[in-house]
Order: C-alpha cells, then structure tokens, then sequence
C-alpha cells in the first residue's frame, strides 16, 4: 500500500487530513520513502511545496529525490520555483505524492548545517521544516496527521513532538505546527521524567562527558521552573532531543532551536550540562515568548529584538531566581552580556540590517538578542525605580 489511512478511532472528519507513510528501505537503510495522502482542491488545481529555506539553510528540496504523483489520472508539473509543484487533478480527490529523502550533505553534522536533514544508517534527525512535502494550504488551518513508520529495527528508539511509544502518531495541529516538530529515530538512548505530573522525554545518542541522568535534571529543573514563572503547567508533553556535533580538535560548539512541544540541541561532545543550561531556558522560554503570546509576522526578525532579547532577559533571571545558577554567576553572565553589547561591531545598526543580515552576518545576527536584553533591562529598572 502506499498510503495508510486515518488510524481507526482518530477520524474527526476534517477537511484538511494529511497521512504520512514512512518506510526505511531495506538493503539501503540511508534511505526513506515517503508517502503522503490528501484531499485535492476543488477546482483541481493543488499546489504542493517541498521544504526550501529554514534556520539560515536554503535549497533543502536537494533532500528530496524521485517526487511523482501516484494517483491514476493526476498530473504533477513544474512551476518557476524549484521548492513548488502544481497538481492537475479530478476535483476535491485523494491525493497520493511519493517521494524519496536522502541526506544531501557528506561528513559529519557540524554546526553550519545542523538544521538539515540527517539519514544515516545507524539514525535520522529530522526538523520537519526540512523534510515534510506538503499541500500549500493556510497556516492557521486545523489538521489532523498521522505517520506511520514501517521498517523501522525493532531495537531502535523513535521520538518525536508528538510521542515516544510505538510506530504511530496522530496529531490535531494547526497546519503551520507541522514544519516545527522534531523526528528522531535509531540508536537513541530515551529517558522519561515527570515536571508536575507531565511527561519530558529526553532522547540523546553518542558519549558525552555526562550521564544521561544528569542532562535530564537539568531540563527538569528548567522546565518547572519556567512553568511556575509563567503559572502554566499545561504542556502534556515535552521532547528534548541531543546529538553530537563534530567539529575538529579542541574545539567546543553548540546550539539549539524550539519546535513544537520540544526542543532539539546539539553539542560537541566536550560539553558539560552547565554549559548547556542557558540554551535549554532560553529556548524553553520560547513556548511563551513568542508562541502563547501571538504571531510574529512575517519577516520575523524585525520582532527578534522582543522575541529573543527580552528571551534572553528571562533566561538568566528565571535561572538564578530557581537556583540552578548562583548570586556570583548571574552577576558575571550578566556583566559579560552587557559588556559584548556595548563592543558588538554591529550595535548601531537599524532594525531593518537585521532583517537582511540576520543569517549572514554574525554581529548582526546577535544584535536583537543584545539589544532586545537591554531595552528589557532598562525597563525594568524603570518600573523597579516607580513602584
């Protein structure tokens, strides 16, 4: 079969269904097929895109290899853009797309690639902006997904924002949730924890000069105290995801983004938890600044100075005020910020170089972070000095 249908028992008789299948391809296992069915347009015309620019990458479609169309009686055509597609199909029918996804860079994961697709052998690591061919349909639409996986070892762990037990997900999100999921899947060591009753997984794979145990407290310590800052316990679940960077001798790199419900990090594998602990409230953070708060709009820098600096704002001060860092610690964290703030070549630029610079330059790229910090700073005094 291709497609698999809606599980039994999750039908919510949406319009907008998307089913994945998954299938790892035996005798060659850094290879997956991907199929996805949906519900055509209804004057027979469909747009379909594949995954293009995110997180500083750009041409992520080179993942993806052999798309067709697989409904009797469709036709799949090329548009200008080589990220879009144009479906010519019998009105409002199933829609069955195939397509093939390979990891389109050589060597080891380094920094300045983390955020593209992974497939090897013994894993995957997948950011579902990078993977997921999809209908173009509205960003605030309501859908209801499923992946199946099919292939898969017996003995490998598959975790993703939407779980972390068997071989299939089912999901009601909002259409642009998809691209901010996390997938892992291979040789994963998973550990489960509880924050006030939910569950955090944490799934890791390679040696650290850590336990496992360890990197879990920490992300149960962050994550409770941000919940009690914020007086919401509501997340039913959480996912963080690490794995190892290679970056040559000596040398020490690490980063990290928040996706839906989880957060994906990565290190070299030099890291100690308490370098990491910041990463992990600053992007914990996110699940409030910017995401319960409203959209950012579009293009999202020119909001990174609230959505990150006054993030960045929070970050220390929930960590020093939960205890997970000392007096002594914030005082010199806090120090050092305001002192690369006030050195940052890029520190008087307008908001607008942020826009077209934030991925290319980097003291640009760290200027809304700064400076979002110190405006956040000063008012604080302010409202400290008044009241």
């Amino acid at each position: 079969a291709i497609a698999l249908a809606t599980a039994a028992g999750f039908a919510s008789g949406s319009e907008n269904q998307l089913d994945y299948r998954i299938e790892r391809l035996a005798g060659q296992t850094a290879l997956y097929r991907i199929s996805v069915t949906f519900k055509g347009d209804a004057d027979g015309k469909t747009e379909i895109e594949l995954p293009n620019e995110w997180g500083g990458q750009k041409e992520l479609y080179k993942a993806i290899n052999d798309l067709r169309i697989s409904t009797a009686g469709a036709s799949l055509t090329d548009t200008g853009s080589p990220n879009l597609r144009t479906i010519s199909h019998r009105p409002g029918e199933k829609l069955t797309i195939d397509y093939m996804i390979a990891q389109d860079f050589s060597g080891p994961l380094k920094n300045n690639i983390r955020y593209r697709p992974v497939v090897e052998t013994s894993h995957l690591h997948w950011i579902g902006h990078t993977v997921w061919v999809r209908p173009r349909w509205k960003d605030s639409d309501k859908i209801d997904v499923t992946f199946s996986w099919h292939g898969l070892p017996k003995d490998w762990t598959l975790a993703d924002s939407h779980g972390t037990s068997g071989r299939t997900r089912q999901a009601n999100i909002a259409f642009d949730k998809l691209g901010q999921m996390i997938t892992v899947a291979g040789d994963f060591r998973l550990t489960e924890i509880s924050v006030a009753g939910k569950r955090v997984s944490v799934a890791m794979r390679g040696k650290w000069n850590f336990a496992d145990a360890e990197l879990a407290e920490m992300v149960r310590r962050v994550i409770a105290s941000q919940r009690e800052f914020w007086k919401d316990n509501s997340q039913e679940r959480f996912l963080v995801t690490l794995v190892p960077l290679v970056e040559g001798p000596n040398s020490f790199s690490f980063g990290g983004t928040g996706l839906q419900d989880s957060f994906a990090l990565f290190a070299t594998p030099n890291a100690e938890v308490p370098r990491l602990r910041a990463l992990l409230a600053h992007e914990y953070f996110h699940n409030w600044n910017p995401a319960a708060l409203g959209k950012m709009g579009d293009p999202e820098q020119h909001l990174y100075w609230f959505s990150e600096g006054f993030t960045e704002f929070y970050t220390f001060r929930l960590l020093y005020r939960s205890g997970i860092i000392s007096e002594a610690e914030f005082i010199e964290t806090y120090n050092s910020l305001i002192r690369e703030y006030f050195m940052l070549p890029a520190r008087n630029e307008p908001n607008e170089r942020i826009v077209r610079d934030f991925w290319n330059d980097s003291s640009v790229g760290r200027l809304p972070y700064l400076r979002g910090l110190m405006f956040a700073t000063n008012l604080n005094a302010e409202i400290m000095r008044v009241s």
